[in-house]
C-alpha cells in the first residue's frame, strides 16, 4: 500500500442522498487514487436509516485503508438540492 512517510487521506463529499467519498496517497509531491466510490441509501428511507447506512459504509472504508486524515467538504447550503 503506502510506503513509510506517505500520508492516506480520506475525502469526504457529503449528503444524504449520495455521499461520495476518495482515498489518496501523498508521497512527497505525488499523489496517487487508491480508491474512491460512494453510498447511496434508499431516497425513502427514514432519515436515521439513511446515516446509519452511511455511516456503516464510511466505517468500512476507514478500516480498510486505515486513514492518517480525513477531509470533509463543507455543506454547501445555497444548493439546496443538496439538502434533500
Amino acid at each position: 500500500m503506502a510506503s513509510p512517510g506517505a500520508l492516506t487521506v480520506l475525502g469526504i463529499d457529503p449528503a444524504l442522498t449520495v455521499t461520495g467519498y476518495g482515498i489518496i496517497v501523498a508521497e512527497g509531491d505525488r499523489y496517487r487514487s487508491v480508491h474512491f466510490g460512494f453510498v447511496a441509501p434508499p431516497v425513502k428511507a427514514p432519515l436515521p436509516e439513511r446515516l446509519y447506512r452511511i455511516h456503516e459504509a464510511l466505517t468500512g472504508v476507514i478500516r480498510e485503508f486505515r486513514p492518517d486524515e480525513v477531509a470533509v467538504e463543507d455543506f454547501i447550503t445555497g444548493f439546496v438540492r443538496a439538502a434533500v
